[in-house]
């Protein structure tokens, strides 16, 4: 049995402390598979030489010989700038040791020192948008930490032996105003990254990504689910990487069973418990000649010299409008048939899961 530590960059935050939870959740049936299988061994010892037994004996051999190969995680290091301090709920009991390390991908010395021992990276680290702001918050920050720290991530896991790296894209890197319904990654048209809707932060995201899968050497699985992070974790440690090799290099859809809606009918069930309502929903163009006019009086005053009290204005900026009413529906075939990956939680569960979070964060 392997005894394998993890490291999960970005682990502080929204999507790195469910992948913490699912890997502790994943430790745990580990742990209860390898009890069994020291059962069965200490009951092969007891049985009698019978053709029979002797049948059943060869199969709880093979039962075992199947659960050694398995690997086992001892340790989960949440590498962040920021303090870990986990919202989400944690099976019981301790399955494996949760260790916190100040870590900041942009130092790589700091970095490649962290993943030492370590058989596995996970990566959810990203600065993400700001939507209220023009420029998104696309600035020489987010270019340090989305661009600059995934290849620092890169050259650390080479320098330090890790040879498992499962990297988080972003879906912005394929949204260029076209609706998708139903594309598989293969279907997907390339979109250039001029007409991305995201405009810098996607061309950001989509140049990382292309690090990491030009950096293929083993088996890499991009994602966004916290559980398909792991079923791709246990894939490539396993040595059951056959899908994994069909799809080495590529990048892997994760989508779970949300009801297909715009942002605001998506946003709905998390802005309630929370005591905030969304805004009412007026039609693409009303909003973008809104936006239009706003952005011609912002012009106008700063001509003039006029100074505004408030300049945060309530309205949406032209990219984040573009990006909300654009449809995206992708199908994740190649991550349930490569990677093994199913949703467990209802689109319920993941209501309840999200929300206590929010709560407990807020």
């Amino acid at each position: 049995m392997e005894e394998l530590t993890v490291v999960v960059l970005g682990g502080s935050g929204f999507l790195g402390q469910h992948v913490v939870s699912e890997l502790l959740t994943e430790a745990q049936k580990m742990s209860a598979a390898v009890d069994v299988s020291q059962e069965v061994a200490a009951a092969d010892t007891e049985t009698e030489t019978k053709i029979e037994t002797e049948m059943k004996t060869e199969a709880r051999v093979e039962d075992k010989t199947k659960a050694s190969h398995r690997c086992c995680i001892k340790e989960i290091r949440v590498l962040d700038v920021k303090p870990y301090q986990p919202c989400t709920v944690s099976p019981a009991g301790e399955p494996a040791k949760v260790l916190y390390q100040k870590c900041d991908v942009r130092d790589l010395s700091q970095l490649t020192e962290a993943l030492a021992g370590v058989a596995a990276v996970i990566n959810c680290s990203a600065v993400t948008p700001d939507f209220t702001r023009d420029d998104m918050g696309c600035d020489h920050y987010m270019q340090e930490v989305n661009v600059d720290g995934v290849m620092n991530v890169v050259k650390a896991c080479c320098q330090a032996g890790v040879s498992v790296l499962v990297h988080t894209s972003d879906v912005s890197v394929k949204m260029g105003g076209i609706k998708l319904l139903e594309h598989t990654e293969t279907l997907t048209p390339s979109t250039p990254e001029k007409d991305l809707l995201l405009g810098d932060y996607a061309r950001m995201r989509l140049r990382a990504e292309g690090m990491v899968l030009a950096a293929h050497g083993t088996p890499t699985s991009t994602g966004n689910v916290a559980v398909a992070h792991v079923c791709a974790l246990l894939h490539l440690v396993s040595g059951d990487n056959e899908g994994m090799r069909r799809c080495g290099g590529l990048p892997v859809y994760v989508s779970d069973d949300t009801p297909p809606n715009n942002l605001q009918g998506l946003a709905e069930p998390f802005l309630l418990p929370l005591g905030l309502l969304p805004s009412k929903n007026l039609s693409y163009w009303i909003v973008s000649f809104m936006i239009m006019l706003a952005s011609l009086w912002a012009f106008t005053c700063s001509l003039l010299g006029i100074k505004r009290k408030n300049k945060q204005s309530s309205l949406p900026s032209l990219f984040f409008h573009r990006f909300a009413s654009t449809i995206t529906v992708v199908n994740r075939m190649r991550a349930e048939l490569c990677l093994g990956y199913t949703p467990p939680y209802s689109w319920g569960q993941s209501q309840e899961r999200s929300n206590s979070y929010y709560a407990n964060s807020s």
